[in-house]
């Protein structure tokens, strides 16, 4: 899913044109993420000028050519033929393709209704987390200090997004509840420890 991170109004001209969004009022960025049902951001992308659809940051992030060499290797390991064995269910927003599920609109069956109810239920763990950066670190939505040109605004929001994913996993250390927030509790899936999560294999 896409998120749009406002900023104080630039002054120069263009970059006014370029960071305005029309849907959202208000000059600003777009980030686009993947969360697990650990809780955690695996896939962070951005920053693109707010005007900026969702589909735009799909095709330029290089998510969905890592998606299929992800599901190559894995096919390989595993002695299986075919390459589509992980989705992702994204925002209606999103065009179809290969990787990426989305909820469907116009005349269906019973059963594909219950299905897509279900699953868009379960994508709003996404729009969780975004809010969940914005609670834990609040100056991402400071409008007035966020200044394009002036600061490094995508720089400021990865280091926020790594500093929750951390937050979960010591969280979820912490309390030894093997849960470290909503989302992983939501899912009842647990996220890796700190070490594992900065350490591990990627």
């Amino acid at each position: 899913d896409g998120t749009f991170r406002a900023c104080a109004r630039p002054t120069d001209g263009h970059l006014q044109r370029l960071l305005h969004s029309g849907y959202y009022k208000s000059h600003g960025f777009k980030f686009q993420a993947v969360v697990a049902p650990n809780g955690l951001i695996v896939d962070l992308y951005g920053c693109c000028a707010g005007r900026r659809h969702d589909s735009y940051m799909l095709s330029q992030s290089g998510f969905l050519r890592r998606m299929q060499t992800s599901c190559t290797l894995e096919a390989h390991a595993g002695g299986r033929r075919g390459q589509d064995m992980y989705y992702v269910y994204g925002d209606p927003a999103y065009g179809r393709s290969r990787y990426v599920m989305r909820g469907a609109k116009g005349a269906m069956s019973n059963r594909a209704r219950r299905t897509y109810a279900q699953m868009n239920g379960k994508r709003v763990a996404v729009e969780w987390k975004f809010c969940t950066v914005i609670q834990e670190f609040s100056f991402v939505d400071n409008t007035k200090i966020l200044k394009a040109g002036e600061m490094p605004l995508a720089r400021i929001y990865y280091v926020a997004a790594l500093l929750s994913n951390m937050k979960v996993c010591l969280n979820a250390e912490r309390f030894f509840d093997t849960h470290g927030g909503l989302i992983s509790r939501h899912f009842n899936v647990s996220p890796p420890s700190l070490n594992a999560f900065l350490y591990g294999p990627l």
